[in-house]
């Protein structure tokens, strides 16, 4: 006898398992065609978090995160 609860997990898994099988079946097929996704990042904070102490250098407070104003 088939259960609801059972009726219930065969139906998820079966429509999870063809989702997925379609999500796969696209990726390879974009790879086969060769994309490429290149990602460029940029970042200005150049290893300072926070800005360069006021000790009276040129790049006295310069640099870092800007942090919020509380």
């Amino acid at each position: 006898m088939l259960t609801r609860k059972t009726f219930i997990y065969n139906n998820v898994m079966a429509a999870g398992t063809l989702f997925a099988g379609r999500s796969l079946l696209n990726e390879l097929i974009a790879y086969e065609k060769g994309y490429q996704l290149t990602v460029l990042h940029t970042n200005d904070v150049h290893s300072r978090i926070d800005p360069f102490p006021m000790d009276g250098r040129s790049n006295q407070g310069l640099g870092g995160v800007q942090q919020e104003l509380k």
